[in-house]
């Protein structure tokens, strides 16, 4: 799969959509790993994505087009994943931990689970600490 990020863009388009369809086989929690393998494999560049406007967030097909992936990116990626083939309900949480001085993007799956919160775990909701308080929320549906 590292040749994914590689590929031109139409073949990135292509093989993300063999992905998204190759889910259906797999278990619930089993789809929801391999969706935070796949996207923790993305070459991560510079920050370029506006946190705080999801009216300025790329749509699914944009920027695995443009092939930039920042951190929050990869958030969109495992949501635009997810929701493009109907597997879960999805949300986007912006989050702000102020003990840790960071903020970022993290995806709510099914009001359950959080990908992009720890670097290639699927956490539950209830991993999420206790410094750590949601700015905003954004429905994927909204996005597409």
């Amino acid at each position: 799969m590292h040749e994914f990020w590689q590929s031109s863009p139409k073949q990135r388009l292509s093989v993300w959509r063999q992905f998204r369809k190759s889910l259906a086989e797999m278990e619930y929690t089993e789809r929801l790993q391999a969706i935070v393998d796949f996207w923790k494999m993305a070459p991560i560049s510079s920050m370029h994505t506006d946190i705080y406007d999801a009216s300025t967030w790329p749509a699914p097909w944009e920027f695995v087009w443009e092939g930039r992936y920042d951190e929050n990116n990869i958030a969109l990626g495992m949501a635009y994943t997810l929701h493009l083939e109907g597997y879960a309900e999805c949300e986007i949480l912006l989050v702000q931990n102020s003990k840790k001085s960071y903020i970022s993007l993290i995806v709510l799956v099914d009001k359950l689970h959080i990908l992009n919160y720890n670097y290639g775990i699927v956490n539950s909701v209830d991993d999420i600490d206790v410094n750590t308080r949601i700015v905003e929320k954004t429905k994927v549906i909204e996005l597409t």
